[in-house]
């Protein structure tokens, strides 16, 4: 689910698992993984992944109860009187990383820019063609995403953040508006359609007609950005105490009977998300 040190197990077969429970853990850059559903360990195997390669695998007998772990349960603190440590925990306790697709440690990158990044980015475009699975969670939760570009803002003490839209999503650009309460702080951009517009390097010379020289990261410039999910997902944690243990997919192409975005849990065979 992230790059970076892989994560031991922390369940054994046969334990009984909840939704959202920790099943694997590691020290360094990581973060946690959890079960998206309740059920029994059968096994901890090698099996090939979506990528190719051979890694562990916790193979989970789904009860189908969906019974939630009673360690999920909000922040306990508002958000003002956080620290930054504190966020960062929530966010790694939570297995949140990079859901644009790197896949980096999401409070490890938060860490990386502290002190050095001035304004924060969520990018809000589509990573690749076909997909719009960003732009249904901007029109169905889009105060998930402001909230955790927020939360995200407070760890870094950074107090500009932009929301940046393709202008293809003019629906969800209108939403966004309407929705965003603090425009001092947090503004919505429209960008011109085209890809790869998701690319943070283009994303950032797109807003500020900044280059950020070669060998260097956007923290080096002033800019951070995170993916809008990246930033629902950050909301979700400290308003719920949920965990990743889903993620939006956009099932679409000539082949797709039905095209739709779906909420799936992690863990779900390709094969049934196409067929559903």
């Amino acid at each position: 689910q992230h790059i970076g040190a892989p994560c031991i197990p922390t369940v054994h077969p046969g334990d009984t698992v909840f939704r959202g429970q920790k099943i694997g853990d590691a020290e360094g850059l990581t973060c946690a993984i959890h079960s998206s559903v309740s059920g029994r360990v059968r096994d901890i195997q090698p099996i090939i992944d979506a990528m190719g390669r051979k890694t562990n695998h916790i193979v989970i007998e789904n009860d189908f109860k969906n019974t939630l772990d009673p360690s999920i349960i909000p922040f306990s603190k508002p958000l003002a009187e956080a620290t930054p440590e504190e966020i960062m925990q929530v966010i790694k306790n939570a297995g949140i990383s990079g859901m644009g697709g790197a896949a980096f440690p999401t409070h490890a990158k938060i860490a990386s820019a502290m002190g050095k990044a001035k304004k924060l980015i969520v990018n809000c475009a589509e990573c690749e063609p076909y997909i719009t699975a960003n732009h249904r969670l901007l029109l169905e939760t889009p105060q998930f995403v402001i909230g955790g570009t927020l939360i995200i803002m407070k760890a870094l003490s950074i107090e500009e953040g932009v929301l940046a839209v393709e202008a293809n999503k003019a629906n969800a650009i209108a939403l966004l508006k309407e929705t965003v309460k603090d425009k001092d702080m947090l503004c919505v951009k429209t960008l011109k359609t085209k890809y790869p517009q998701g690319d943070e390097r283009q994303l950032i010379y797109a807003i500020d007609k900044i280059e950020i020289p070669q060998g260097k990261l956007p923290a080096d410039v002033g800019r951070v950005v995170f993916n809008a999910e990246t930033c629902s997902k950050t909301y979700r944690a400290f308003t719920t105490g949920l965990p990743v243990i889903d993620r939006i997919v956009t099932v679409d192409g000539d082949c797709v009977v039905k095209p739709q975005n779906l909420r799936v849990a992690i863990g779900t065979p390709f094969s049934d998300v196409i067929n559903y």
